[in-house]
């Protein structure tokens, strides 16, 4: 199968391994390549644009401004973003014809769902958590708007994949049918560890 990779994080590359969203992406693109796929990746953060944006907002908009004006600044720059990104995701569509789209799920971007919805080719969102997590964990400046986008982009989904069953019982109560909601946990690089070592005196 040939699956477009799309990471819309206007700061974060899979080459930066720092972010957990970014170490199960790369964790699941090299397993799907060992199965035999090709994959293809798109990333928002490659772009001189998108690293513009993000040291605006982190060195000025950040602060300077109070927190809830700054934080719907930075809202609107991430929607329009996604905006633009999907045209980046488009143009790889029309180069690599890929099966599918694999997006991580990242709050405000619409990029896969508009590239999914131009081109015809379906999208399936990774590590897709209900929208009220953003503003539980970093905050949010528009509430309504997060909400909405979150429906359209997982409305668009063919398949939505869940890190665990809490979080899937909780798409599952915002409305999401249950055959589109599929669970692929964390997990671990078992190369990475020597069962034949004793860990005791650690």
């Amino acid at each position: 199968m040939n699956i477009l990779y799309s990471l819309p994080h206007p700061a974060d590359s899979l080459d930066s391994g720092q972010a957990g969203h970014v170490i199960r992406a790369t964790a699941l693109l090299g397993a799907l390549e060992s199965l035999g796929h090709c994959v293809q990746r798109v990333e928002a953060a490659k772009s001189g644009s998108a690293k513009a944006s993000v040291s605006l907002y982190r060195n000025y908009v950040k602060k300077l401004l109070p927190r809830p004006l700054a934080l719907r600044l930075r809202d609107r720059m991430r929607i329009r973003h996604g905006e633009r990104y999907a045209q980046k995701l488009l143009a790889s569509i029309a180069r690599q014809k890929p099966d599918l789209i694999l997006e991580t799920h990242i709050a405000f971007s619409r990029a896969g769902m508009l590239a999914s919805r131009a081109s015809g080719v379906p999208l399936v969102l990774d590590d897709v958590a209900p929208a009220w997590e953003e503003e539980q964990q970093y905050g949010v400046g528009l509430k309504r708007a997060a909400h909405v986008i979150h429906r359209e982009v997982t409305a668009q989904a063919r398949l939505l994949v869940a890190v665990n069953q809490t979080l899937r019982q909780h798409l599952l109560a915002d409305g999401q049918p249950a055959e589109k909601v599929i669970v692929v946990p964390n997990g671990i690089d078992a190369s990475l560890f020597r069962a034949d070592l004793d860990g005791a005196p650690i």
